[in-house]
């Protein structure tokens, strides 16, 4: 039993602590782009699985200069990551939100989609994420009880798409919001 308990710790431990440096920059909101290495929580068995969950509050950085910086939402515009095992991830900040989280941007565009991905608790997941939707500065969270109501008050521009997402005979399912949104999107691109 005691080997079984140090052998979770071990592990344990090791996935919350271990770092990783990846490339990208940050944008700084005077628009000044500094190229860097991001410190961040990693897997300790495959060191490019990136936990996005290690900055949704904060992120460091080792400055091409050599300088160690922590920068908070309210600091940056954004921020972007290269090379992890998921991709490049873009993350962001909102004033909507008092520049309180940085957001990683899924979906840019007329109707944008945004994830913020949270520990709830637990030091080792991607899994935990929050949706939310932008448009014409107008930030809402797609959660549990109000999916269709909020998706639906930025889609109202679009009836096809608007009466399709609102069918009572359910035309679509809550799952189905990051397609409508992708759907919505392209309708303005023909």
């Amino acid at each position: 039993m005691r080997f079984f308990l140090f052998t979770f710790f071990i592990i344990g431990f090791g996935v919350s602590l271990y770092g990783q440096a990846f490339d990208g920059y940050v944008v700084t909101n005077e628009s000044d782009t500094i190229h860097c290495k991001f410190f961040v929580q990693t897997n300790f068995i495959n060191k490019n699985i990136f936990y996005a969950t290690s900055v949704y509050k904060s992120v460091k950085i080792l400055s091409d200069s050599g300088e160690k910086i922590k920068y908070y939402p309210k600091d940056i515009k954004c921020f972007f990551i290269k090379g992890t095992t998921d991709g490049d991830f873009n993350f962001v900040s909102f004033k909507e939100d008092g520049y309180k989280h940085f957001y990683h941007e899924v979906v840019k565009d007329r109707l944008s989609y945004y994830r913020l991905y949270t520990t709830q608790g637990t030091t080792f997941a991607n899994a935990i994420f929050k949706e939310f939707v932008y448009k014409d500065n107008i930030f809402l969270e797609l959660g549990l009880f109000n999916t269709r109501k909020n998706l639906a008050n930025l889609i109202n521009d679009n009836k096809v798409i608007y009466d399709k997402w609102m069918d009572e005979h359910g035309y679509y399912k809550l799952k189905d919001a990051f397609n409508i949104i992708n759907q919505y999107n392209e309708s303005y691109k023909k």
